[in-house]
């Protein structure tokens, strides 16, 4: 990120848990914060949508029926 290149998606597996869905969240507003690139300040209002799962650059998926197991 410092050297302005990112892939282009991120994929978080492991047990349930462990801060998937918050490390992401973390770093989609590192990546998309106003105030504090790179950071993520958590106030700004990118950051507010973020955590809301309101922010529409920032898809989640999660597996439905069967794929669960």
């Amino acid at each position: 990120m410092s050297q302005g290149r990112v892939p282009h998606a991120y994929l978080f597996t492991g047990p349930s848990g462990v801060g998937k869905y918050t490390t992401a969240l973390a770093l989609a507003a590192a990546m998309n914060c106003e105030r504090a690139p790179g950071e993520g300040c958590g106030e700004c209002s990118t950051c507010d949508r973020i955590g809301r799962a309101l922010h529409p650059d920032v898809v989640v998926l999660e597996r439905q029926g069967a794929s669960q197991t």
